[in-house]
């Protein structure tokens, strides 16, 4: 488990960051606006399977241990299920490595 304000977690809080390519005023701005991480994620998704529809939710409570993701993306069409979670855990790899749990939803349509 991380602790707030360890090592450990500023060195992941700091990784999600650097993965999302935000420059230094795009975070300050992100960050007073209350966007976070679920944001962060959409954004991967979106960009990476030209998705449709996405939606991430953070499950655990507030803590972001645990995450419901569902993605609706074109590059899914003709793949098995086991497939295209692939796709999408390779996205969020760096994002998955803090976390407790992901459940996963995604289509084609």
């Amino acid at each position: 488990m991380l602790r707030a304000g360890s090592a450990l977690a500023r060195t992941s809080w700091a990784s999600g960051m650097r993965s999302a390519r935000l420059s230094f005023p795009q975070l300050l701005q992100r960050l007073s606006t209350g966007e976070g991480k679920e944001q962060m994620m959409e954004e991967k998704l979106q960009k990476a399977l030209a998705a449709t529809a996405v939606s991430v939710k953070d499950i655990s409570g507030g803590c972001g241990s645990m995450y419901a993701v569902e993605v609706v993306s074109p590059e899914f069409a003709g793949k098995k299920l086991v497939q295209q979670h692939k796709m999408v855990t390779e996205v969020l790899k760096e994002d998955i490595s803090d976390m407790h749990g992901l459940t996963l939803k995604t289509s084609a349509k």
